[in-house]
């Protein structure tokens, strides 16, 4: 998963990405005027920087393009300017950031892919401040720097999510987006805990039951006579009434939403 996939798709990251991109593509020693639509970008930048420096960045959600876009100001030599854009004069910046926001949404793949975001360690400050810190704000560094154990059912499940996605609805979800997706609050916990577990391939069937003495025969479907998957429960075992299941679901959804994209 590149870097670009794994920011958060806001329309504040689109915007720190493009202030980033049109440094790294500006001579150093031109003065610049950046006309930003979002406050907080400014304010970020011009109030709030001595302040994630202090914290080491812990917790920052931006903080990878953010610690770029630092180091890029740092060595630049021209005079730089963060201002809000002019409502008659600068519509076309009005115009873009609703655009913006349209792609955070969807996808990333319209973000130049030329970014860099490698600093000149001369560049970097390391580490968070003692005098600032605090145990919150240290276990929370801790947190971060746990490496996370990838799992290989998760990711080929991840995938198949894509794919499907992209085939059903012609739109490519990035990963931190599927994963927001089953937290999403119009599930109840026991829906957020099914679809949580069947993308780990974590639900007590199919192979789970393979190397546990006693109870090999669980792994297969005694109707099929095939691997009773998630996959083979939900679409392809040929019990008699998954057919009138499915069709009652179908029923039931367009009741609801009139539409299946």
């Amino acid at each position: 998963m590149s870097l670009l996939e794994s920011l958060p798709q806001t329309c504040q990251t689109v915007e720190i990405i493009a202030t980033l991109w049109a440094l790294q593509h500006a001579p150093r020693e031109q003065n610049l005027t950046i006309r930003s639509s979002k406050k907080s970008v400014r304010t970020t930048i011009m109030v709030r920087l001595g302040a994630m420096e202090d914290r080491g960045w812990i917790g920052i959600p931006d903080k990878k393009p953010l610690q770029a876009l630092v180091a890029e100001l740092r060595a630049r030599g021209g005079t730089m300017s963060f201002l809000p854009p002019d409502q008659k004069e600068d519509r076309h910046i009005l115009t873009g950031r609703s655009e913006a926001a349209i792609l955070a949404k969807t996808d990333c793949d319209m973000l130049p892919k030329e970014i860099r975001f490698d600093i000149d360690p001369t560049l970097r400050v390391l580490g968070a401040k003692l005098a600032t810190l605090t145990q919150a704000t240290a276990y929370a560094g801790i947190k971060e720097r746990r490496v996370a154990v990838r799992r290989k059912a998760t990711d080929n499940n991840i995938n198949l999510i894509k794919t499907a996605t992209q085939h059903t609805f012609h739109r490519l979800p990035t990963t931190p987006q599927i994963w927001k997706s089953i937290r999403n609050r119009d599930f109840s916990r026991q829906v957020k805990k099914f679809l949580w577990k069947s993308t780990h391939s974590a639900h007590r069937i199919g192979k789970f039951w393979k190397h546990i003495p006693d109870c090999k025969h669980r792994a297969t479907c005694q109707f099929c006579q095939e691997l009773e998957d998630l996959e083979h429960i939900l679409l392809k075992c040929r019990r008699p009434g998954q057919a009138q299941i499915w069709a009652s679901a179908k029923d039931l959804w367009l009741r609801k939403y009139g539409t299946i994209a």
